[in-house]
């Protein structure tokens, strides 16, 4: 089963705003979080939603709609 993954439109802003490099580090994760979302992060029981890494170039924090299959990225935190 396959992930829809979408992003908030302050996700979608820091996107668009981050150098290429960091593009293609999110890039690179999205399409682990399509496939394994809950395989690919930690849960915080705090905030209700999950965090992964992108390496050097920052983190991302998601929340996962198994019901709907989809994956919705709230917020790109880029380190640079």
């Amino acid at each position: 089963m396959r992930y829809e993954v979408i992003l908030a439109e302050v996700a979608q802003r820091t996107f668009d705003s981050m150098p290429s490099s960091g593009q293609q580090a999110f890039t690179a994760k999205r399409r682990r979080l399509a496939v394994a979302p809950e395989q690919e992060g930690t849960w915080s029981p705090k905030t209700h939603r999950w965090t992964t890494h992108m390496g050097p170039h920052g983190v991302i924090e998601y929340t996962v709609h198994g019901s709907v299959v989809r994956v919705v990225v709230w917020r790109i935190q880029f380190y640079g």
